[in-house]
Protein backbone atom coordinates (compact mmCIF):
# COMPACT_ATOMS: atom_id res chain seq x y z
CA UNK A 1 0.00 0.00 0.00
CA UNK A 2 1.12 3.53 -0.91
CA UNK A 3 0.49 6.34 1.05
CA UNK A 4 0.48 9.98 -0.43
CA UNK A 5 0.91 13.09 1.10
CA UNK A 6 -1.34 16.48 0.96
CA UNK A 7 0.86 17.63 -2.04
CA UNK A 8 0.28 14.06 -3.53
CA UNK A 9 3.89 13.02 -3.03
CA UNK A 10 5.06 9.50 -1.84
CA UNK A 11 5.17 8.96 2.13
CA UNK A 12 8.52 7.61 2.65
CA UNK A 13 8.81 4.80 5.56
CA UNK A 14 10.58 6.87 8.03
CA UNK A 15 9.09 10.36 7.01
CA UNK A 16 6.16 9.52 9.87
CA UNK A 17 9.34 9.88 12.42
CA UNK A 18 10.49 12.95 11.42
CA UNK A 19 10.90 15.31 14.83
CA UNK A 20 8.57 18.54 13.84
CA UNK A 21 10.13 21.79 15.31
CA UNK A 22 12.31 21.67 17.85
CA UNK A 23 14.13 18.05 19.07
CA UNK A 24 12.39 17.79 22.58
CA UNK A 25 13.85 14.38 22.84
CA UNK A 26 15.27 13.24 25.73
CA UNK A 27 17.51 10.42 26.93
CA UNK A 28 16.43 8.11 29.14
CA UNK A 29 18.77 9.52 31.91
CA UNK A 30 16.51 12.27 32.33
CA UNK A 31 14.39 10.21 34.14
CA UNK A 32 17.11 8.86 36.44
CA UNK A 33 17.79 12.24 37.06
CA UNK A 34 13.99 13.43 37.99
CA UNK A 35 13.40 10.35 40.56
CA UNK A 36 17.07 11.73 42.24
CA UNK A 37 15.57 15.13 42.18
CA UNK A 38 11.59 14.04 43.78
CA UNK A 39 13.89 12.24 46.29
CA UNK A 40 14.36 15.58 48.13
CA UNK A 41 11.05 17.01 47.97
CA UNK A 42 8.84 16.84 51.14
CA UNK A 43 5.49 17.01 52.46
CA UNK A 44 4.65 20.11 54.68
CA UNK A 45 1.99 19.37 56.93
CA UNK A 46 0.76 22.49 59.09
CA UNK A 47 -2.22 23.76 60.99
CA UNK A 48 -3.33 27.22 62.47
CA UNK A 49 -5.23 26.19 65.91
CA UNK A 50 -6.36 30.26 65.73
CA UNK A 51 -7.68 30.25 62.23
CA UNK A 52 -8.97 26.32 62.88
CA UNK A 53 -7.48 25.48 59.68
CA UNK A 54 -5.14 22.63 58.33
CA UNK A 55 -3.02 22.31 55.55
CA UNK A 56 -0.83 20.67 52.90
CA UNK A 57 1.93 21.90 50.93
CA UNK A 58 5.00 20.76 49.68
CA UNK A 59 8.93 22.20 49.75
CA UNK A 60 12.39 20.80 49.03
CA UNK A 61 15.60 20.62 50.59
CA UNK A 62 18.34 23.56 48.71
CA UNK A 63 21.30 22.16 51.65
CA UNK A 64 21.71 19.15 53.43
CA UNK A 65 20.13 20.65 56.69
CA UNK A 66 17.77 23.35 55.11
CA UNK A 67 14.33 22.82 53.72
CA UNK A 68 12.55 25.93 51.29
CA UNK A 69 9.08 26.24 50.89
CA UNK A 70 6.60 29.17 50.49
CA UNK A 71 6.39 32.08 53.36
CA UNK A 72 2.16 31.72 53.26
CA UNK A 73 2.99 27.96 54.44
CA UNK A 74 5.40 28.96 57.10
CA UNK A 75 4.42 33.02 57.70
CA UNK A 76 6.16 32.69 61.38
CA UNK A 77 8.17 30.65 63.35
CA UNK A 78 5.22 28.86 65.83
CA UNK A 79 4.16 27.49 62.77
CA UNK A 80 7.59 26.17 61.32
CA UNK A 81 7.67 24.91 64.77
CA UNK A 82 4.33 22.82 64.57
CA UNK A 83 4.53 21.61 61.43
CA UNK A 84 5.00 17.94 60.09
CA UNK A 85 7.84 17.35 57.54
CA UNK A 86 7.63 14.17 55.34
CA UNK A 87 9.84 12.78 52.63
CA UNK A 88 8.94 9.70 50.40
CA UNK A 89 5.35 10.36 50.39
CA UNK A 90 4.62 8.03 47.55
CA UNK A 91 2.82 5.21 45.83
CA UNK A 92 4.94 2.29 44.41
CA UNK A 93 4.31 0.53 40.92
CA UNK A 94 1.52 -1.26 43.72
CA UNK A 95 -0.46 1.74 44.51
CA UNK A 96 0.53 1.00 47.72
CA UNK A 97 2.13 3.83 50.49
CA UNK A 98 5.97 3.94 50.58
CA UNK A 99 6.80 4.47 54.18
CA UNK A 100 7.59 7.48 54.82
CA UNK A 101 10.14 9.55 57.14
CA UNK A 102 9.80 12.48 59.64
CA UNK A 103 11.54 15.36 59.77
CA UNK A 104 11.71 17.79 62.97
CA UNK A 105 12.02 21.41 62.41
CA UNK A 106 14.42 23.33 64.01
CA UNK A 107 13.26 27.01 63.69
CA UNK A 108 15.50 27.86 66.56
CA UNK A 109 18.86 27.04 64.56
CA UNK A 110 17.33 28.71 61.31
CA UNK A 111 14.23 30.34 60.10
CA UNK A 112 13.96 32.87 57.23
CA UNK A 113 10.69 33.83 55.88
CA UNK A 114 10.19 36.47 52.98
CA UNK A 115 6.80 38.29 52.42
CA UNK A 116 4.42 36.04 51.14
CA UNK A 117 2.49 39.56 49.37
CA UNK A 118 5.58 40.15 47.13
CA UNK A 119 5.50 37.45 44.56
CA UNK A 120 9.83 36.99 44.53
CA UNK A 121 9.84 36.84 48.45
CA UNK A 122 6.89 34.34 49.35
CA UNK A 123 9.72 31.73 50.93
CA UNK A 124 10.35 30.48 54.16
CA UNK A 125 13.43 28.47 54.61
CA UNK A 126 13.76 26.44 57.78
CA UNK A 127 16.62 23.54 59.60
CA UNK A 128 15.12 20.43 59.75
CA UNK A 129 16.58 16.98 61.11
CA UNK A 130 15.54 13.22 60.87
CA UNK A 131 13.64 12.08 63.55
CA UNK A 132 15.91 9.00 64.96
CA UNK A 133 17.78 8.15 61.86
CA UNK A 134 21.48 8.51 61.31
CA UNK A 135 23.77 10.95 59.20
CA UNK A 136 24.05 8.71 55.99
CA UNK A 137 20.48 8.00 55.38
CA UNK A 138 19.30 11.83 56.01
CA UNK A 139 21.96 12.49 53.29
CA UNK A 140 19.83 9.69 51.20
CA UNK A 141 17.57 12.30 50.88
CA UNK A 142 19.65 14.41 49.03
CA UNK A 143 19.53 18.10 48.00
CA UNK A 144 18.62 20.63 45.24
CA UNK A 145 21.63 23.05 44.41
CA UNK A 146 19.84 26.45 43.84
CA UNK A 147 20.73 28.63 40.58
CA UNK A 148 21.61 32.09 41.32
CA UNK A 149 21.84 33.40 37.85
CA UNK A 150 19.68 35.93 37.03
CA UNK A 151 17.26 35.46 33.60
CA UNK A 152 17.76 31.58 33.62
CA UNK A 153 14.06 31.60 32.89
CA UNK A 154 12.43 32.40 29.68
CA UNK A 155 9.82 34.88 29.28
CA UNK A 156 6.28 32.62 29.49
CA UNK A 157 7.97 30.29 30.99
Amino acid sequence: MVSLAADGGIIKRFDVERTLGTNDLVGIEFLERGLRAARAVARVLVSDPAEGTEGCATGFMVSPRLLLTNAHVLPHRSMASEARIEFGCELDAERQAKPTQRFRRQPEECFVVGNAKIAERDFALVAVTPEGEREEKFAAWGWLRLDSRVGKIEPGE
